[in-house]
């Protein structure tokens, strides 16, 4: 089948959309039988392109994929309200990117395989803020810890810890 049609799964999902020769191809959307869906481009029955998404348990992410997986820019939101915008690779937060998340505090700068590395600043809602290098997730390297009342330590953090 090449063209537009609708494709019914034996599970209950559905894809309607663009084929080439009985393949995803082009725009469509697929729609999992649990009510996630996946709208967008498809590259030889691959999610490859601008789309949005939607996954079990809520969370969505608007951007590019390439093989199903996120890349490139793009904008995660969580089941919980934490929105991450910013670089992917191959599905992993890489690069530059923001965290916003629900409790108020915020993160900006470069990560790596989904954690804070390199480069970055972090603010929490309490008014307290970290600039510099990250590690791991953690405070490492050169740095500022400025805290609400005003004072700071500017110095030199080892895994978390001045």
């Amino acid at each position: 089948m090449t063209g537009f049609g609708v494709y019914h799964y034996a599970d209950g999902g559905a894809y309607r959309g663009m084929f080439v020769d009985g393949v995803k191809h082009g725009e469509g959307k697929h729609v999992y039988v649990d009510g996630h869906y996946y709208v967008g481009t498809w590259d030889n029955n691959q999610m490859t392109g601008q789309g949005k998404r939607s996954y079990e348990g809520g969370s969505k992410h608007e951007g590019l994929f390439v093989n199903g997986k996120r890349q490139g820019e793009g904008k995660f939101t969580s089941a919980a309200g934490d929105v991450y915008e910013g670089s992917w690779t191959d599905g992993k937060r890489n690069g530059n990117g923001s965290m916003n998340f629900k409790t108020g505090d915020s993160y900006v700068g470069l990560w790596k395989h989904d954690r804070y590395d390199g480069m970055g600043t972090m603010k929490w809602k309490s008014g307290s803020s970290y600039s510099g290098e990250w590690k791991d997730h953690l405070m490492h390297g050169q740095g500022t810890f400025s805290y609400a009342d005003g004072t700071y330590y500017e110095g030199s953090f080892l895994t978390g810890k001045k």
